[in-house]
């Protein structure tokens, strides 16, 4: 299967899962978003504790008050003494995560605090009667009531029922009093169409709070309202609710609000067709969702906010100045009263929530989902499905594992960075499964198809490499045998000039393109003359012709393929400077003689290749182009086969190293139907090389000057021009014969 297939067949395979993964995404399935939930409540655990800032404390009525101050509820002398406690002590705002929607109804429970009260005052025998008559006169709604309004500075709770069959019969839609209705937000923008978002916002059929001369006198009255996801936990708080047409703010909004002495217009919510849009405290935007709905950054487990008993408060065990300018929020942890709530750090009371949510709202350090969070979770998964279509296919399967454990590994990661440092929630567990749904799937192809692959491969080397080759060795087995014969071949050798220099130049992508691209254009070329590519040795390359099959025209195919090479290259480079590649030049070495030829190695690897004399003269030939500045250099050999059909010039005698008989070499130059363009050339050319040979320094230089008047860019002419100069200055000795030795190979 070729690579092109391959990456087709997993570009469908990770396209269909991405699908599949965001099919799933829409319809919300309820195990998955279980998952992501837990591992949501996991990443608290991950990131560590925050330490809240100092402005919340918790009045907590606990165990110990109970034991010490008798069952809840308490009487409201009690609760009016804890009111006047905390104003003494300096508290700022004092937020009861309680309602009192009850007259007292224990008469007696008052005697009892006033028995005990007076006890703790005198040790005096005591008239109960006495004492019930006093009481008589007392109201203990007024006194609370008088005790908020000279306090100043209490919010208290309510809450709203939030579907029909929760409202207790009498209380359904019943109108909100004056001074409840004022607390609504007081600026909300409204979208064109304002039932668009009515179904978004939570809608309260009902109500409760405080007894009216209770909640009149209060600073405030703010919804403490919170309830769990589907799996029971608590992530997100409501921070807005609606109620016939109005939209009023939590508890913790109101506490911010008179916290920070915010004017009644400070407050901005902006609904849209699609629910909410933003909700701004002085121009500071909450990112709240569509629902009004906030998500909690837990600080961390039960405890973390500073708890002080009630009791101690009465009893005045607790330093003064703890309180002073703080927000106290007053609500129970004890376990028997039945407020405790489950939030990723396990069990927590009602009143720890809203201390988070405060301490998050006063640093203004929040968690929340992307703007467009849609948008991102699914354009994460198309990303992914991508990238993995494209390295997954053609690695290696431990490759495709590594990389493939990189990317969960790092996107887990990345995932947690932004919940840690940044706030924001990003799905994991989607991208996560679709990750690993792709590779299973991916490698469970390409491991049923692998016997397919190797058969393509065959394929594929027959046409790509050595196609006569692969027929050769069909129709006869025995080739597969080591050793060879002798033969006589032209072999072709092709290099890529300065290359050194240009890989530099390259990076290992691009230089692989750069080769890929160079190498699968002459390969083309050297298969179309019917060549056999030997081998590739970095940049160059090694053609054989003649062998396995025998032809008479090996050294014509050759030639042929040569002039080919180079009138390609005029268009890669063309190819090559739009892709800001570096320009190319290339020398080509052709020699013809006998060779030998088979497979060489041993048993477990063979090559079929070519050895001799006359294959290291072809190499040698190729490096001496750059001597001369010429693209094709061949043989005498050679040119003694091809002289019929091509035009080749003269070069010179070389005596390359190791051999000790000289060689006449050319250049080829073009097919014999193009003479009539290098006539001029050739002409001043030829007369200057016989006068270089005689000795002729003079006439050698103004020939060759002629030439390169003609042709300016002749590397020959330029080359024999310098010699003729460089003799004329200092003459060879007497018995030179013409002969340029070569020393490198």
């Amino acid at each position: 299967m070729s690579g092109r297939k391959t990456l087709c067949w997993g570009f469908i395979i990770s396209l269909s899962i991405s699908l599949g993964m965001i099919g799933l995404y829409l319809r919300h399935p309820r195990f998955l978003e279980v998952i992501e939930l837990k591992v949501f409540d996991l990443r608290f655990r991950w990131r560590g504790c925050i330490r809240p800032g100092a402005e919340v404390v918790i009045a907590a009525i606990d165990q110990k008050s109970i034991d010490e101050l008798g069952r809840w509820p308490w009487p409201r002398a009690r609760m009016r003494s804890l009111v006047e406690e905390l104003k003494r002590s300096g508290a700022k705002i004092v937020a009861f995560d309680i309602t009192f929607p009850s007259p007292e109804q224990d008469p007696l429970s008052a005697e009892e605090y006033a028995l005990e009260l007076i006890r703790n005052i005198v040790d005096l025998p005591l008239d109960r009667q006495k004492i019930r008559k006093a009481l008589s006169h007392l109201n203990p709604e007024r006194d609370f009531s008088l005790a908020l309004q000279k306090a100043g500075n209490v919010i208290l709770g309510m809450f709203f029922f939030l579907s029909p069959q929760e409202v207790p019969e009498g209380k359904r839609l019943r109108p909100m009093p004056p001074f409840l209705s004022s607390q609504r937000y007081p600026l909300v923008q409204q979208p064109q169409s304002p039932s668009a978002s009515a179904s978004l916002v939570p809608r309260g059929y009902g109500f409760e709070a405080s007894l009216d001369i209770l909640a009149s006198s209060a600073l405030a009255n703010g919804c403490f309202n919170l309830y769990p996801d589907f799996d029971g936990t608590i992530r997100w708080a409501p921070l807005i609710i609606e109620y016939q047409g109005n939209y009023y703010p939590s508890l913790d909004i109101q506490v911010i609000k008179h916290y920070w002495d915010l004017g009644r217009d400070s407050i901005l919510v902006q609904m849209g067709d699609r629910g909410v849009e933003s909700l701004l405290i002085e121009g500071i935007p909450i990112p709240v969702d569509a629902r009004g709905h906030l998500l909690i950054n837990y600080r961390g487990p039960h405890d973390t906010f500073a708890h002080y008993s009630v009791s101690d408060i009465l009893a005045r065990r607790i330093p003064v100045e703890t309180f002073r300018d703080k927000i106290v929020l007053v609500g129970t942890t004890a376990v028997g009263i039945y407020d405790l709530r489950y939030t990723p750090y396990k069990i927590m009371s009602g009143v720890e929530i809203h201390a988070n949510i405060l301490d998050s709202l006063l640093h203004l350090d929040f968690l929340s989902l992307p703007r467009h969070y849609f948008l991102a979770d699914v354009g994460i998964l198309l990303a992914f499905g991508l990238l993995l279509s494209l390295f997954l296919p053609l690695a290696r399967p431990l490759v495709g594992l590594g990389l493939t454990a990189a990317l969960l590994t790092g996107y887990a990661a990345f995932s947690q960075y932004l919940f840690t440092v940044r706030g924001v929630w990003i799905n994991l567990v989607y991208p996560l499964a679709q990750i690993m749904i792709i590779f299973t799937m991916i490698s469970l192809y390409r491991y049923a198809t692998e016997e397919r692959e190797k058969r393509r491969i065959k394929n594929s080397f027959e046409r790509y490499l050595a196609p006569a080759l692969v027929r050769e060795l069909i129709r006869n087995p025995q080739m597969l045998s080591l050793g060879g014969e002798r033969k006589f071949l032209t072999v072709l050798f092709s290099d890529i000039r300065g290359f050194t220099s240009i890989s530099e130049q390259l990076k290992p992508e691009a230089l692989v393109s750069f080769l890929n691209e160079y190498m699968s254009t002459m390969s083309g070329i050297i298969l179309h003359y019917s060549g056999f590519l030997d081998k590739f040795i970095g940049d160059a390359i090694m053609a054989v012709y003649c062998a396995p099959i025998s032809r008479q025209d090996h050294a014509l195919l050759a030639c042929q393929t040569a002039l080919d090479m180079r009138a390609a290259l005029a268009k890669i480079n063309l190819r090559f400077q739009e892709k800001n590649f570096p320009q190319i030049r290339i020398g080509i070495g052709i020699n013809s003689g006998e060779m030998i030829v088979g497979n060489m190695g041993s048993r477990e690897r063979m090559d079929y290749t070519v050895l001799g004399d006359n294959v290291n003269l072809a190499s040698r030939l190729e490096g001496i182009t750059k001597v001369y500045g010429v693209d094709v250099v061949i043989s005498e050999f050679t040119y003694q086969l091809v002289r019929e059909e091509f035009i080749a010039r003269e070069l010179d005698r070389v005596r390359v190293k190791g051999k000790t008989q000289p060689v006449k070499i050319y250049e080829l130059m073009a097919r014999r139907q193009e003479a009539a363009q290098l006539e001029s050339l050739l002409n001043s050319y030829n007369q200057g090389l016989r006068a270089y040979q005689d000795q002729q320094w003079e006439e050698g230089i103004r020939r060759f000057q002629q030439a390169l008047q003609i042709c300016p860019t002749d590397g020959p002419s330029k080359y024999y021009l310098d010699r003729c100069r460089q003799y004329q200055c200092s003459p060879p000795v007497s018995d030179w014969d013409g002969v340029l030795t070569l020393t490198a190979k």
